[in-house]
């Protein structure tokens, strides 16, 4: 494994997935990112703070890891939800990165040592996207295709089963946006 120096960060969130090589030391001042927390931390490149877009990365790494997602469509819906502000909240009360609202929370179950998610955890960036990632990656398993599991995250999965069962279509401005920026994420580099 190949690891690049970084920037220095809060140790409580920082590094905490990325592993070290043996003859590799870090101290309590440095800590080390793997290249994939990298790669993430240039789709982050509009958080003007490199250490709150270093710890985002490594927490989006963290959790897309432990789901098989594929980070940088995480990025694209947290993009397009809050525009990574993790303290937004809708006139609806969704909350933080993903603008996960309780209701979804507790749909989602439990979560890490929680045994349920309260509006003040969905604050936290890591209970967010944990969170957040956990319910988009349920309704990608209710739903036959990601549009219609990004409209079920976006306005509810009730409201696309009722649309859908009277034979309507669905809004696609939402799952079209994510999903463009989602492609735009994929395009390797110009430069």
């Amino acid at each position: 494994m190949v690891l690049c120096c970084a920037i220095v960060l809060a140790p409580s969130l920082a590094n905490r997935d990325a592993s070290l090589e043996r003859d590799v030391r870090s101290g309590e001042q440095v800590h080390w990112e793997p290249r994939e927390v990298q790669r993430l931390m240039r789709s982050l490149d509009e958080i003007p703070d490199v250490s709150q877009a270093a710890e985002l990365a490594q927490v989006v790494h963290s959790e897309c890891s432990k789901l098989a997602l594929d980070p940088l469509y995480a990025i694209a819906v947290m993009k397009v939800e809050s525009n990574f502000r993790a303290d937004a909240v809708s006139p609806r009360g969704a909350v933080g990165l993903m603008q996960v609202r309780s209701d979804a929370a507790r749909s989602v179950g439990r979560v890490g040592r929680e045994r349920s998610v309260n509006v003040r955890a969905l604050a936290d960036p890591r209970t967010n996207v944990s969170v957040g990632l956990r319910y988009l990656q349920r309704l990608e398993r209710e739903f036959d295709d990601r549009a219609t599991a990004l409209a079920a995250y976006n306005c509810g999965p009730s409201r696309v089963r009722r649309t859908l069962a009277r034979g309507r279509r669905l809004p696609r401005v939402y799952a079209d946006r994510v999903l463009s920026t989602y492609a735009a994420l994929r395009r390797p580099d110009d430069g």
